[in-house]
Parts: structure tokens; sequence; C-alpha cells
């Protein structure tokens, strides 16, 4: 069963998941992520209570007389889905409701999401000082050395950016190009790896082997990445989320959804490829 806690010292027993934090490169520990519970204006909890383990949690900081910022909200992978975000989020607009102004970030895709909970799209800027991420602080560094690992981590925010964005393009080329638009984005050693085990290579075997799925009737192709994850050297990438497809099949509506895997790799002039595809 789950419920749902504003963290005080009190409560502070609970476990706390190692699941927290996915995909960040430089993450705050557990002990860490209970200091930032403890030290927030005001911190909500999901816990399972057949473990004891906080699953999900939201905080905020204040001034405490007329606005607070939103900087984390996270559900671990194996909750979402079941409207824990949702309560989290409400519970903690509740908790803020006497002050003047209540902002958070997000990205472009996730604005939908907040809008049904009452809040309203803004524009902002933002700094990030990655060698801090998780929270501890860093004494006796060496500057050149930090300013080499900042450059790397910014460096490959910047390729997940980059692959967000062409993800997003491929999938709008395909909606107005079908095979074309599809087979473009491979590089001309690029692979689909088939159910039968057999995988089509090559840009132009590519577009050939699409050309019949794209030319159903009324068909509507969408697909978005949840993760992507960027080499060292950012020249290689990978990119995996859910797709769904709707189209005509002999008078019938037929619908599907599931996930794809694609590898990435960046060529000599510094262009995003396809070297592998694959969905099931």
């Amino acid at each position: 069963m789950l419920n749902y806690y504003v963290y005080t010292k009190e409560i502070a027993d609970f476990s706390i998941s190692d699941s927290f934090f996915i995909g960040w490169p430089n993450p705050p520990s557990s002990e860490t992520h209970k200091k930032i519970l403890a030290e927030s204006y005001r911190a909500i909890i999901c816990v399972d209570d057949e473990t004891s383990t906080i699953i999900g949690f939201i905080n905020a900081v204040s001034d405490g007389i007329l606005s607070a910022y939103i900087p984390l909200l996270e559900v671990i992978p194996s909750y979402q889905g079941r409207g824990v975000g949702k309560q989290l989020v409400s519970m903690m607009l509740k908790e803020l409701s006497d002050l003047y102004m209540v902002d958070l970030l997000c990205d472009p895709h996730l604005q939908s999401y907040y809008e049904k909970l009452g809040m309203i799209p803004s524009q902002g800027m933002v700094l990030r000082n990655y060698e801090r991420q998780n929270g501890t602080i860093q004494k006796n560094f060496n500057t050149v050395e930090l300013a080499d690992k900042l450059a790397h981590v910014t460096n490959i925010e910047v390729s997940k950016e980059e692959l967000r964005q062409l993800e997003k393009q491929f999938c709008e080329d395909v909606a107005t190009l079908g095979a074309i638009g599809w087979s473009k984005y491979f590089a001309k050693s690029g692979r689909m790896l088939t159910k039968n085990g057999v995988p089509i290579e090559g840009k132009e075997a590519i577009k050939n082997a699409m050309t019949p799925f794209f030319e159903l009737e009324n068909l509507n192709f969408f697909w978005e990445p949840t993760h992507i994850e960027v080499s060292n050297d950012a020249t290689l990438a990978v990119t995996y989320g859910n797709y769904k497809r709707t189209y005509i099949l002999e008078s019938e509506k037929i619908e599907e959804a599931g996930m794809y895997m694609t590898v990435w790799t960046k060529n000599h002039t510094g262009k995003w490829q396809i070297s592998a595809d694959v969905g099931n």
C-alpha cells in the first residue's frame, strides 16, 4: 500500500530506494538525498508501506513569504504510471497555496502534464554546475581538472539535447515523407534488426523494406525517447522509448504500441546517423 507524508525528521527512518536520479552523471548519495528532504521548505514523500521504502518524492525551497520553487519531482521507474507523481504535485501545490508564486522548470514535452494540475507554461533561464550535482562540497580541487570535467559533462548534455531534437525531427519527417523520411536518418551501412533474425542493411534496402508499411491506410506513427545515453567522447549514443502506431488493414483499425531502441553514431562531419534500430 502506498501512503504519502510531509517529510519531517521524525519520519526520517524510512529507507530511500536506490533507483532515484537515473541518468544523472553525478547523482546525490542516499545520505545527501535525505539531507535534501530534511532541509527543504517542504518535502512530500510516497512510501511503499510493505517495504517502508520511499519510492517517490517532491520538494520545494522558499522564502516563506512570497515565492517557492519546486526543484525535484521523482518517482522510481517501477512505480511510474500509477498516479504517484500527480498526487505528489497536487499535495505540494496545496502546501504552497498561501504563497504568491510557485515555479518549476521542465522540458517542453512535460508542460501538458503540469497544465492538467493547474500550472501554466512560462520561460526561464538556468545555470547548471554539474560538478556540484551530487550535493557535496569539493575542496582543494584543481581548477584545470574541474574545467575539463565540466566541459566533458556539458558536451554530453548538449549531445543529449541534439538527439532529443533529432528524434523529434525524425518523427516529423516520417509523417510527411514516409519511407524516404525514415531511411534518410540511417547511416549508409545502417541496419534494421527484424523479428526473423535477418537484418535489413543499407539506406536503399531499408527504404524499400519500409515502403509497404508507410503506404498503409490512415497510418499514424509516433515515438518519443524516454532515455538517452551518450558515450564519453560523444560519438556514440543510444536512445530508447515508446512508440505508438495506428493504421487501417482490411477495413479494420489496428493499434500497436511497444518500445524501441536506436543506436546513433556521429560521422566525420559531426552528424548523428542511425547505425542500428530495433523495436519490439
